[in-house]
């Protein structure tokens, strides 16, 4: 905080189809009462911290991978133990739900987000970004995550749509929408 550096915190990172890669089946083996309390918990542990933004989801939440009624359920409690603790000087909240959505797109919580975080992983970023910069009422929109530097048909692979140069997709996130671009790698 005093370097004047901004985190995005994940509490719960769900993980894709909410499988090991996350923290989904653990969420909801715990169940809705003792999600708030951790929500509460790690709100209240924070809660003099300035300089986070508290992520909900993690690669699911939307369409085609959205939740089912026992993940709302504890998706809902995690949230709102976050928002119960009085005095936190962190309040602002976006999500990374699933590839090809912006954080207002969830249906149950997307009213609840503050900052609209935009997420293409093959990188379609200017009809997403448009999306989140147009999106009523007002909130700032941020490119999130898109294709990552070498893992395309250049390097692992992994995603087809990552082709170089990479930083085309930095600047359409720049250009599309008022916050920028989180770069990672």
């Amino acid at each position: 905080e005093s370097r004047g550096i901004l985190v995005f915190f994940f509490p719960a990172y769900v993980g894709y189809l909410g499988g090991d890669q996350g923290w989904m089946q653990e969420i909801v083996a715990n169940g809705p009462s003792r999600m708030q309390s951790y929500g509460a918990w790690i709100a209240n542990r924070y809660r003099n911290q300035r300089n986070l933004v508290w992520m909900m989801g993690g690669d699911m939440g939307t369409p085609p991978n959205g939740f089912n009624a026992a993940q709302t359920a504890v998706e809902n409690a995690l949230l709102n133990g976050l928002k119960s603790v009085a005095g936190k000087q962190s309040t602002l909240f976006s999500a990374e739900w699933d590839s090809g959505s912006i954080a207002t797109d969830q249906v149950d919580f997307g009213d609840e987000m503050t900052l609209n975080g935009v997420y293409s992983h093959p990188g379609y970023v200017n009809p997403h970004a448009r999306r989140a910069y147009i999106y009523t009422p007002i909130e700032p929109s941020f490119y999130l995550e898109g294709p990552y530097d070498q893992e395309g048909p250049d390097g692992t692979g992994w995603n087809s749509e990552a082709t170089q140069p990479v930083r085309r997709f930095q600047w359409w996130g720049w250009l599309s929408s008022i916050g920028g671009y989180v770069l990672g790698n």
